[in-house]
């Protein structure tokens, strides 16, 4: 089934490619972007106003997700404002988020990302996925994006950025979420 991706942000659509690459679904060129004001109060909300709006403008499937960091400290900070908050300026924000937490012991956090699956005629579904693990107190490693080299993952003592995108797409909130919709029984419905 072929589907598009409602977001701009290539960093998005190179981690769904790469979650993507065997299975069902095949993400077709993004489309062209369209104005939402993401008016939700949780990131389910924001993810149904994404994924409705593009997929009833262009009457076709497709996916979008509202994803976000929520620091325990921080009282969910920076939770549904994340993409806000950072403003495409992630050094800057990181070290704020760090500034915040000086001083406090609790350092718990986690990504949380909720998928939605808009197909015509059909009600939206969504999934969500979480990644729990802690706030780094200095930035490290280079890769992933985002808050990803703040993010610690006691497991593999790893922040998200001193991962391969293969390693971090088996604990990744986005896979995990995907790792949903692809086992749905709806899918296989609809790939008849």
């Amino acid at each position: 089934m072929k589907v598009f991706l409602a977001t701009q942000n290539q960093n998005k659509v190179k981690e769904y490619r790469f979650l993507l690459k065997n299975s069902s679904l095949k993400l077709l060129k993004s489309p062209k972007p369209l104005t939402i004001k993401e008016a939700g109060q949780s990131f389910r909300e924001n993810a149904i106003i994404k994924v409705a709006t593009y997929g009833r403008y262009f009457n076709t499937s497709v996916l979008a997700d509202d994803s976000g960091l929520v620091i325990s400290s921080l009282n969910g900070f920076p939770g549904i404002k994340t993409n806000r908050f950072a403003r495409g300026n992630y050094s800057r924000a990181m070290a704020e988020i760090i500034r915040r937490l000086a001083g406090k012991s609790n350092r718990q956090a986690k990504f949380v990302c909720c998928l939605a699956f808009y197909q015509p005629g059909r009600k939206i579904i969504t999934f969500t996925g979480e990644a729990k693990g802690l706030i780094n107190l200095e930035p490290k490693g280079k890769k992933g994006f985002g808050f990803d080299p703040i993010f610690y993952y006691p497991p593999l003592k790893k922040t998200f950025a001193q991962m391969s995108l293969s390693q971090k797409n088996l604990y990744s909130h986005r896979a995990k979420a995907l790792a949903k919709l692809i086992k749905w029984p709806g899918l296989l419905k609809t790939r008849q």
